[in-house]
C-alpha cells in the first residue's frame, strides 16, 4: 500500500525565508514526515539544502556560516547601497515622484539589473557545489518564471544550483538567467508559495509556509508611481491568496513587517518560524492522521467493491 505523501511548500520572501529553518527544526523534532519539498526563491534555497541533507543542525550551521562569509556580506552591502541610491520606494510628495522616475530611467536604460549575476552565483556554488536535484534525499522541485512565454518553469532534475539561482533571480535586482533559450526570473512572479508544484510532484497533503510581506494600511496616496506600486502589490497578494487556498494547511510566521533585505534579522526570523510551527504542530499532526485514516478507508472500500 502506497503511503500518504506529505509535501512542504516553502515560499519566497528574501530574508523572511529564514523562518523556514525554524519550521523545519520543529517538524524534525516532532518527527513530522516530509516526503516532498517545493520551493520558491529563498524557499528554494532552504528547501533544496534540506532536501539534500535532511538534518536541521547541519543546515542551520551551513546557513549561519554563509551569512558570516565575505561573499554574503558583499551581496548584502550592495543590495542596501543600491536601494539607498536608487530610492526604489514610494514617495509621499510629487517632487520626489518626478525624481524617482528620473532615477529609474537612468538606472535601467543601459542595464537590466542592479547587481551582477556572479554575486549570487558564487554564494550558491558554495552552498550546493555540483549536486543535482536527483541527488536529493527528499524529492525536491523549485519554481521559476519564463519572461519570454510567461510560463511557470518547474525544475525537477539537473544542477540544483542553477535551478535555485533561477528561482531566486529577483527581477531588476539580478539579470534574468538564460536557460535553454528562456529568460528565467524569480518564481514568486508565478507562484510565491509553490503549492501547485508540490501537488504536481505527487503530494497528497501540502503544508505551505507563507513568508510574504504584509500589506500595510494607508490613509492616502498622493502620486502616480505610488498608486502603481500599491495596485501591483494588491494584485500580487490576492493572486497568491487564491493559490494558498489549495494548500491543506498554512503556516504564517510573525515576520510580515520584516524587509526582504533584513538579513541581520535572520535569527529573529528563524525564531518566529519555530514559534509558529510550535503553535500549530498539534493541528498539523491531527491533519496528517485524519488524511491517513481517510486514505486508508478509501482504499479499503475500493478493494471491497
Amino acid at each position: 500500500m502506497r503511503k500518504l505523501k506529505v509535501g512542504l511548500a516553502l515560499g519566497g520572501g528574501g530574508a523572511r525565508g529564514f523562518a523556514h529553518l525554524g519550521v523545519l527544526k520543529v517538524f524534525q523534532q516532532h518527527k513530522i514526515p516530509i516526503d516532498i519539498i517545493a520551493g520558491t526563491s529563498m524557499g528554494a534555497m532552504i528547501g533544496g539544502l534540506y532536501a539534500l541533507h535532511p538534518d536541521i543542525d547541519f543546515l542551520e550551521n551551513k546557513i549561519q556560516n554563509n551569512l558570516k562569509s565575505d561573499l554574503f556580506g558583499e551581496l548584502s552591502r550592495n543590495l542596501l547601497k543600491q536601494d539607498e541610491q536608487s530610492q526604489i520606494r514610494p514617495f509621499n510628495r510629487f517632487i520626489s515622484y518626478i525624481k524617482q522616475l528620473y532615477l529609474y530611467y537612468n538606472l535601467y536604460k543601459k542595464k537590466d539589473s542592479l547587481l551582477e549575476e556572479k554575486q549570487i552565483e558564487k554564494i550558491l556554488e558554495v552552498l550546493f557545489s555540483k549536486k543535482n536535484i536527483e541527488d536529493a534525499k527528499i524529492p525536491f522541485v523549485c519554481v521559476a518564471a519564463d519572461l519570454c512565454k510567461g510560463e511557470e518553469i518547474i525544475f525537477s532534475r539537473g544542477p540544483i544550483r542553477e535551478a535555485v539561482q533561477a528561482s531566486m533571480t529577483i527581477p531588476g535586482v539580478f539579470p534574468p538567467l538564460r536557460w535553454k533559450e528562456k529568460l528565467l526570473v524569480d518564481g514568486a512572479v508565478v507562484e510565491t508559495v509553490p503549492v501547485n508544484a508540490a501537488f504536481k510532484l505527487g503530494a497528497d497533503i501540502v503544508i505551505a509556509v507563507d513568508v510574504r510581506s504584509k500589506l500595510r494600511h494607508i490613509s492616502s496616496i498622493d502620486n502616480g508611481l505610488a498608486i502603481i506600486f500599491r495596485a501591483n502589490k494588491i494584485s500580487g497578494i490576492n493572486f497568491s491568496d487564491l493559490q494558498l487556498k489549495k494548500a491543506d494547511f498554512v503556516l504564517s510566521p510573525g515576520i510580515k513587517n520584516i524587509s526582504w533585505m533584513s538579513f541581520k534579522k535572520a535569527d529573529f526570523c528563524i525564531q518566529q518560524g519555530e514559534k509558529e510551527a510550535n503553535l500549530k504542530i498539534e493541528e498539523v499532526k491531527s491533519l496528517i492522521n485524519r488524511m491517513r485514516k481517510k486514505t486508508f478507508l478509501k482504499r479499503l472500500l475500493g478493494r471491497e467493491s
